[in-house]
């Protein structure tokens, strides 16, 4: 397992903000003890409304007095996230990333940052040598476009970097007000949507922006992207035996197969469909019925008749029929629904 954050790196990280009132390895056994306990590392609402005192959970902390609400809000703090971050990174245990959160340290451990693609982006920076000219969430233009903070500034260059991956309207027309007031300061702004990236997902994403800001590629990168990424939460191996432990179980769970779809993509750079055709794989655990084939269009909507048989293991007759029969359904709901209103 590659661990891109040394100990050294991860104490620059915590003395910045540590309250010096308690020792960053109290801390630190403070987490590993209600892991332990729990089963599960802390979160910062939950230690909030626990209930329980620091004693509970670590009788020989210093603060063992004192409520866990009182704990997180007035030393352990930011701390928190940091700590979890670089514990799994140890332990390769998978922590879920929430979206919005700010808990994938960059590989120089200066930053910690939202999402894959951020970290991939400063680490992109760091790795050709102009990391120190870069502003992270630069509040810098905030008064002048509309409270909006670049993701990435590059002074030098006049450039600004936004990674992108909300959805919805409002928040696209937020970019582009954005994007609208930053480029009228001088500034070229690219908006880099996540949801472009979702096949061979780091290769792509490195070489695209390397084009993008006039960089040559570095072999090292292409050839082992991970070491360059944010917490490995699993290694390669245990990816891969999730996926032979989960793939026969079918139908899958929401949760399941987002999380084969990230492995599967991650270690192959193929979709779960091309994952099981190339292996002759099963789609289904019996025979397939016409809402099944239906269902699979509609995720597949670009796919001939021929195609979706061969995948599904049918004729293309079965398809045609479930398929035309769906058609022929719904002109007919249409027709009773017009002829009701009139």
């Amino acid at each position: 397992m590659n661990i891109i954050v040394t100990k050294t790196q991860f104490n620059r990280i915590i003395l910045e903000d540590r309250n010096e009132n308690v020792d960053i390895e109290d801390h630190i056994e403070f987490v590993k003890a209600w892991k332990e306990k729990f089963k599960s590392y802390p979160e910062f609402r939950k230690l909030q409304r626990s209930g329980l005192k620091v004693g509970d959970i670590l009788s020989s902390h210093p603060k063992s007095g004192i409520t866990t609400k009182t704990y997180v809000d007035n030393y352990l703090k930011k701390d928190l996230s940091k700590i979890i971050s670089t514990l799994s990174a140890d332990s390769g245990d998978p922590v879920e990333q929430e979206y919005g959160k700010k808990n994938l340290p960059t590989l120089d451990g200066k930053h910690l940052l939202r999402s894959e693609l951020e970290v991939l982006t400063y680490n992109t920076f760091f790795i050709h040598g102009v990391a120190d000219e870069i502003e992270v969430d630069s509040r810098r233009l905030k008064l002048e476009c509309a409270g909006k903070e670049p993701d990435f500034i590059w002074e030098n260059r006049k450039i600004i970097i936004e990674i992108a991956g909300w959805k919805g309207d409002s928040y696209e027309q937020k970019l582009k007000d954005a994007e609208e007031c930053f480029n009228s300061l001088g500034y070229k702004t690219y908006i880099i949507w996540d949801k472009n990236f979702n096949i061979n997902r780091y290769v792509k994403f490195y070489k695209f922006l390397c084009d993008l800001l006039g960089f040559t590629p570095k072999e090292e990168v292409i050839n082992d992207p991970f070491k360059f990424l944010p917490v490995t939460k699993l290694t390669t191996d245990e990816k891969q035996k999730f996926i032979d432990d989960n793939i026969g179980k079918i139908p899958y769970s929401s949760n399941l197969y987002r999380k084969l779809s990230k492995y599967i993509n991650q270690i192959h750079g193929e979709t779960i469909s091309d994952y099981k055709l190339k292996r002759g794989l099963p789609f289904y655990k019996a025979s397939v019925g016409s809402s099944e084939i239906r269902k699979f269009k509609e995720e597949n909507p670009n796919l001939s008749y021929p195609e979706i048989a061969k995948r599904l293991g049918v004729s293309k007759n079965t398809v045609g029929r479930a398929i035309r029969g769906d058609i022929q359904k719904k002109y007919y709901q249409t027709k009773g629904s017009e002829m009701t209103a009139k």
